[in-house]
């Protein structure tokens, strides 16, 4: 078997791990309230990544207290706020859909970028911004009827919102760590902070089944650890661009990945909004990857513009 045929069946199986992630949510909300869910998932995960932290665990950079006040922010956004704000919104939003909302973090991103780095944005990203706006609002038009629908809207926007200020934030921490390492750091930061919902766990997990509980293992250990490992051997090998560019794949794998697991459908008008959105994603992405690219070229102004090479989660 050829390397480069070994790195896309990587790629190929973290991709459908992270896809089968907003499925898995679903599945594990018929038993577990969504606070609960995100504590059983991420103390899982906790431990599951921890050989994988043994393993790709490189020299230790010094860090500043800034750092490690980041560190912190990170975990609390990535996998304390994120995971409870999304798994509130799959309540009520299908798998399919929450992974096309989720899917606009990228888009978040700039605009953040664009606030508070005063990052340029060029015109296809305008546009791009316009046609994602436009593709939510479509998904949420199509349920204009239920007040509970919106709210559960805008609970995954928050947790988009919340991925991509850690997108914007981790840039630095990059630098002096791996994307594996600094992954199972902050989960072990984040998950702290959802002990809050043990008593909720506690009554939960005597009512439910192995059987029941299976989905929230497989959060746990594939899409919550095994697939990082997975993405960290695609990214030694493929240019991050190309790797990230897969990421968009993911909105689509997760409505196959809900049709076959929960028999998930969702409404014709709401995924073509969904479609739409996905779309002005990518316009805003390649806007961006293109004027990183002019701006590496600038040797002279002594910046640099890295790629984010962490997935935005499920």
């Amino acid at each position: 078997m050829k390397t480069s045929f070994k790195i896309y069946i990587f790629l190929t199986i973290t991709l459908i791990l992270w896809a089968s992630a907003f499925v898995g949510i679903r599945a594990g909300l018929k038993v577990y309230s969504p606070g609960a869910l995100a504590l059983l998932r991420y103390f899982i995960a906790s431990l599951a990544i921890l050989p994988l932290y043994i393993i790709y665990r490189r020299k230790k950079e010094n860090f500043t207290r800034a750092d490690i006040v980041s560190l912190i922010i990170l975990g609390i956004l990535n996998f304390s706020i994120y995971n409870v704000a999304l798994n509130t919104g799959e309540k009520l939003v299908d798998a399919s859909l929450a992974s096309f909302v989720i899917a606009q973090s990228p888009v978040l991103t700039v605009i953040l970028a664009r606030i508070f780095l005063k990052e340029r944005l060029m015109l296809l990203g305008w546009v791009g911004l316009i046609v994602s706006i436009i593709g939510v609002l479509i998904i949420a038009l199509t349920h204009h009827t239920s007040m509970r629908f919106q709210l559960s809207l805008l609970d995954i926007l928050v947790a988009a919102l919340c991925s991509s200020v850690a997108c914007i934030m981790q840039k630095s921490l990059l630098k002096k760590m791996n994307g594996i390492e600094m992954t199972a750091v902050i989960i072990w930061i984040g998950v702290i902070p959802l002990f809050i919902f043990s008593p909720q766990l506690w009554r939960e997990l005597h009512h439910a089944t192995l059987f029941q509980t299976f989905p929230v293992i497989y959060l746990g250990i594939f899409p919550g650890a095994l697939a990082y490992m997975f993405w960290a051997l695609a990214l030694k090998e493929l240019p991050a661009v190309k790797a990230i560019n897969s990421l968009y794949t993911m909105p689509i794998l997760a409505t196959f990945i809900g049709w076959l697991w929960l028999g998930e459908v969702p409404k014709l008008f709401a995924f073509i909004g969904g479609l739409i959105a996905l779309i002005g994603a990518l316009m805003v992405h390649f806007s961006k990857v293109h004027l990183q690219q002019d701006q590496l070229k600038d040797q002279f102004t002594g910046e640099r513009f890295p790629l984010p090479l962490s997935k935005d989660r499920d």
